[in-house]
């Protein structure tokens, strides 16, 4: 006797229904979280006023009188308005260096060479990437190129905090 194949159709079941539709949820879920309706940045953007703390390392004496309270900031780059000098502080610049005959880290001072820390106050907008100032954005540990009406400078973000 000769055996035959029988020849298997697939079946549609119950099973299979449940597998499209949680494949459609997710698919649908993905859409709606990560797509254009759920994560819309409308609404998302909030408007501060912040300040925040340039430190500019290595200015000489001499140079200390071109930068005052009151004067406008620019980014040197993109030739952005990014705010307005709101406080100056000072101090000698000092170095760390490594004294290689004892290993250890000494302080060198540079008595005609300053440190200035430079708070600047703008009008910012917070959203998910940070804070920005039409479109430049501020960051702590950022490279930040100033351009004053009398002075240019480049330094790093040290801090910022909103003010009510």
């Amino acid at each position: 006797m000769k055996k035959t194949k029988e020849k298997r159709s697939w079946r549609f079941t119950v099973l299979d229904l449940i597998i499209i539709v949680v494949a459609l949820a997710v698919i649908g879920a993905a859409i709606y979280f990560f797509g254009p309706f759920g994560n819309s940045r409308e609404g998302k953007e909030k408007s501060v006023m912040l300040e925040y703390t340039i430190e500019i390392k290595g200015i000489e004496s001499q140079y200390l009188e071109n930068i005052r309270i009151g004067e406008t900031v620019i980014d040197s780059v993109t030739k952005k308005e990014i705010g307005k000098v709101a406080l100056i502080e000072t101090m000698p610049l000092i170095e760390y260096v490594l004294n290689t005959e004892s290993g250890i880290m000494e302080e060198k001072a540079h008595p005609d060479d300053h440190t200035v820390l430079l708070t600047i106050s703008s009008s910012a907008t917070r959203n998910e990437k940070g804070y920005e100032i039409d479109g430049y954005r501020v960051a702590i540990g950022k490279l930040h190129y100033l351009q004053l009406p009398s002075y240019v400078a480049s330094g790093y973000c040290i801090g910022f905090e909103t003010v009510d």
